[in-house]
């Protein structure tokens, strides 16, 4: 087997590893701050405090009570980014990819999957509870309260931007592309 087969399936159990990372902690903090106290980690900086109702928005409560419309959004954005995820590892499979950019793609395809993964933890909620569990709280700046699976894709957008404005060169991604779109080009006249 190439050792290039196991990027997927790595990848594959990394995302199920940060999805359960993410519900686990919503589950600890549900049992352990639901209604109580906040714990106090750095007392006045960062607690571990309950959202009691939880948050049926998106970021900073943005659409609020528009679950249905966060579900098919955070369905499109997955999708989305699974088959940039599937595109980037066709390019490996047709050895398309520059040597010199190949870690900077794997990169790419390694910040896709945790952004699908927090994507889908808080899809889980909103499927499950319809609002997302949200318990870290950074008091010192009054930063709305969020979740594990937020960071992930708060993290992951950021590093996104990074590849995409400043790693990968603007000739890199459109070799790929190229290759990509001649592909599709001679599949149609088959």
């Amino acid at each position: 087997m190439k050792k290039q087969s196991l990027f997927p399936i790595c990848s594959l159990l990394l995302g199920i590893f940060l999805v359960i990372l993410d519900q686990y902690s919503k589950l600890w903090a549900r049992n352990r701050l639901e209604g109580k106290e906040p714990i106090r980690v750095i007392d006045g900086v960062f607690h571990l405090q309950y959202l009691e109702g939880g948050n049926t928005g998106a970021a900073w409560g943005i659409f609020s009570g528009k679950t249905g419309l966060l579900i098919f959004v955070s369905i499109a954005v997955f999708v989305l980014f699974f088959l940039g995820f599937l595109w980037v590892e066709r390019s490996f499979w047709k050895n398309r990819i520059p040597e010199g950019a190949r870690g900077k793609f794997r990169a790419l395809q390694i910040i896709m999957v945790v952004i699908c993964a927090g994507g889908v933890g808080n899809l889980i909620d909103r499927f499950w509870h319809g609002y997302v569990i949200d318990f870290l709280y950074f008091k010192l700046i009054d930063f709305p309260v969020f979740n594990v699976a937020d960071c992930y894709v708060t993290v992951g957008v950021v590093l996104l931007a990074i590849m995409l404005l400043f790693v990968i060169h603007d000739n890199e991604l459109n070799a790929l592309r190229r290759e990509n779109d001649s592909d599709l080009c001679s599949g149609a006249g088959k």
